[in-house]
This record gives C-alpha cells, sequence and structure tokens, in this order.
C-alpha cells in the first residue's frame, strides 16, 4: 500500500522556517471540495497544511507566494499539536501553476540501467537514464499481456545526487516534459521527447532477482502471486530494451 496524494490549490499562507541550518517551507492551501457546497451555494473548502523540505526550497521559497495556485504531490502524515491531531502533507513535489497552464509529469517506473552521471562543457553536471512504465491488461482470451514504454528521464544539479539507485529500482518521478533537437554524425535529425526531473522518490520495496537476459525484476512473492481473482499479474521483468536507447545524447 502506498500513501501518496496530490492537491491543487491555491496558498494562502507562507513561511520561511529553519532548522539545524536547513530551510523550510510551510504552506497553507485552499482547495475546494467539488463534491460539497455550503448552504448558501459557495463551495466548501478545506485548509490544508503542507511542509515542504529539502532541495526545491531553495527553487521555490521565492515563487511561493500567497495567492499563487499550486500543485503538490506527497504523503498525508498525522501530527498533533495543542493536543489537537490533524493531518499535513509532506510535499515531494510541488509545481507552481503559472499563466493558466501547467506542465507537469508524474511517473512510477523502473530504471532500465544504472545511472550514469557526466559532466558538460560547461562544466554543469547531468544524468540521462531511460526507465520504463509496464500497464498489463488482459486480452479477449482472459490472458495477460505487458506493453512497456521506454521513456528518458533527465536530471541535473541537486537532483543527479538524489537519483543514486540501481537498474530495476522502482520510483516515483516527477517533472517537465520536454522536446528538443540535435544532429548526429551523419547529418540526420533526432527529435527526443524527454521528461527533466523536479523530485524522485523511492517507489516501494521489494525483492529483486536477475533474469537470464541480465534484466533486474521484482521477484513474485506471496503478495504478488496469481490467483483466480487476481486482478494484476506479478512484475516479470522487462522486454526488449528498444535501439534507440543506446544512442549517444549530446548535451549543451
Amino acid at each position: 500500500m502506498k500513501n501518496f496524494t496530490v492537491i491543487a490549490g491555491e496558498v494562502k499562507n507562507v513561511r520561511v522556517n529553519s532548522y539545524d541550518n536547513r530551510e523550510f517551507l510551510n504552506l497553507s492551501v485552499s482547495v475546494e471540495d467539488p463534491s460539497k457546497a455550503r448552504e448558501d451555494g459557495t463551495p466548501f473548502i478545506y485548509r490544508i497544511p503542507v511542509n515542504v523540505s529539502g532541495p526545491q526550497v531553495s527553487r521555490l521559497k521565492d515563487k511561493i507566494k500567497e495567492g499563487i495556485k499550486v500543485v503538490i504531490e506527497g504523503r498525508f502524515e498525522p501530527t498533533q499539536r495543542d493536543g489537537k491531531a490533524y493531518y499535513t502533507v509532506n510535499a515531494a513535489s510541488v509545481e507552481v501553476v503559472d499563466g493558466g497552464s501547467m506542465n507537469h509529469i508524474v511517473l512510477q517506473a523502473r530504471l532500465v540501467r544504472d545511472p550514469e552521471v557526466r559532466t558538460t562543457a560547461n562544466g554543469n553536471r547531468v544524468c540521462s537514464v531511460p526507465v520504463c512504465c509496464t500497464r498489463s491488461y488482459k486480452d479477449k482470451n482472459d490472458e495477460w499481456h505487458d506493453i512497456s514504454h521506454f521513456i528518458t528521464i533527465i536530471a541535473w544539479g541537486d537532483t543527479v545526487e538524489q537519483l543514486n539507485y540501481e537498474k530495476g529500482k522502482l520510483l516515483w518521478l516527477t517533472g517537465k516534459l520536454t522536446s528538443r533537437k540535435w544532429t548526429d554524425k551523419e547529418g540526420q535529425d533526432h527529435y527526443p521527447v524527454e521528461v527533466v526531473l523536479d523530485s524522485i522518490s523511492d517507489g516501494g520495496t521489494g525483492r529483486y532477482k536477475q533474469d537470464k537476459t541480465g534484466n533486474t525484476a521484482q521477484a513474485a512473492g506471496n503478495q504478488n502471486e496469481k490467483k483466480d481473482n487476481a486482478t494484476e499479474p506479478a512484475y516479470d521483468g522487462f522486454t526488449d530494451i528498444p535501439d534507440y536507447l543506446d544512442e549517444e545524447l549530446p548535451f549543451d
């Protein structure tokens, strides 16, 4: 079972606090509940406290203002203050909705290979690594099939240091969908679509094994074994990795 929530609302209060030489953001976010309405017909609104920590604080503390709209992903956590119990959201990712549009993507995916960090000609640290998202479905004969999608993710700066996982690891990844153009040595143009990472978090624990192709797969445990009434199959490894993921991806 995973504790994962997404809320979208308006910032009503923001404070920058510090503890042990680290900065934190404490937000109060106003969220409308479309399923409820007050007696006068106005929307029912919740005020949700949100805690923001880690590298994203330096990126956000000058952008987050009262009245700005945000989308927040994180975990609901119980806490107490002044003898009262309530819930807060510990944010894994905060995205500011600016100008009425938003570019924000959430993936739960496995690393296809071990991440390798490189340094650009300008001295910037970067890591590009493909991840695999797999969807399972049953056909008309009631047989399971997997469809795998391979997506290249790009990490820059502080995010590179967070990408310290091995091939096969299941991760929650949030970022922005981007596209660019580059030309190879033969003069062929390429237009890759990638995800530039904002945040990374552990997607769950599990036992892993090496299959005969060298791919890392989650071993089927009792909780993942197929049963007569099962709705999901056990995860049994990656499909073949496409050739285009082995091409050299240049960065300026």
